[in-house]
């Protein structure tokens, strides 16, 4: 550069955030779908998947200004329940599908594998000497439909009765049901990604909620909004000892399991109402 006296400056990129605006628009779901109805389900979700979801850093804005409550059996929920107008960094957009031909059919064989997966993930289901899944633990595998997002594919929910109990949500990908996750934090504050997987997993009454609550007190428990293209926001986390609230740390304790704490986060959760589904029984013994 000396020797030629005329410097090369070098060209440097300016980093370029990646902001995506949702609308936290309100749909009214239909009942909870029938095992044996085998009619083609209407979608109209872009698929996106998880593993590029889950590494870019976005920024989703969600709004209330549609929100409202459902009407006919199902708990009425106050205007402050749902996602306030807030910046929410990190949302999670689970694998979803653009597919308009799928069947109930398709549905049902989907969900059945779901339920052989989780049992050849979990050595408690299996029998120590065959390592086949054992009949006589009492399992009780049940799992649900229900569409929790208005895109007319019904999420998956599968419960077991095995030791302390778990509940699992999955997504519909266009091919099987896999696990949704989102961005919350873990007990020590720190970003982490999270399984809807829980003792408690509901479907709430309250437009595209969902709701997970912990073994002990709470332990860990969440209030979820689920978004058309199968994005997941926590509205609220109670992490035991800190309480976030869209997506923001709103209050952290001086002991930890503080009762008084959780007792609060029930209160609010208990206010979503919570939906009962139509669960289909899974027979160790036929499958």
């Amino acid at each position: 550069m000396l020797n030629r006296r005329k410097p090369d400056a070098p060209e440097i990129q300016t980093p370029v955030a990646q902001v995506t605006s949702t609308a936290a628009t309100t749909t009214v779901s239909s009942s909870t779908t029938a095992a044996s109805s085998k009619e083609a389900v209407t979608v109209t979700a872009t698929e996106t998947s998880a593993s590029s979801a889950a590494t870019k850093n976005t920024a989703t804005t969600t709004s209330a200004a549609n929100a409202s409550d459902k009407t006919g059996d199902d708990t009425e929920t106050a205007a402050e329940n749902a996602p306030s107008n807030t910046t929410v960094s990190a949302a999670y957009t689970n694998p979803h599908t653009d597919r308009t031909d799928i069947t109930q059919e398709e549905l049902d064989a989907a969900a059945v594998r779901a339920v052989k997966q989780l049992i050849n993930d979990n050595d408690g289901f299996k029998n120590p000497n065959t390592a086949q899944p054992d009949p006589t633990l009492g399992v009780m595998l049940r799992y649900a439909f229900y569409d929790v997002n208005g895109d007319s594919v019904p999420e998956l929910f599968i419960r077991h009765n095995y030791s302390l109990g778990n509940s699992y949500m999955y997504v519909f990908d266009g091919n099987d049901y896999v696990t949704a996750r989102f961005n919350g934090h873990d007990r020590e504050g720190n970003d982490t990604v999270h399984e809807t997987v829980l003792s408690i997993v509901d479907a709430l009454s309250a437009d595209n909620t969902i709701g997970m609550m912990g073994h002990q007190g709470g332990s860990q428990s969440f209030i979820l909004y689920m978004g058309a293209d199968n994005t997941i926001t926590p509205i609220c986390e109670y992490t035991f000892n800190r309480t976030y609230k869209d997506g923001r740390l709103s209050e952290e304790y001086t002991s930890d399991g503080d009762l008084e704490k959780f007792n609060q986060f029930l209160d609010l959760y208990r206010s979503y109402g919570t939906r009962e589904l139509n669960w289909i029984g899974y027979d160790l013994n036929e499958n």
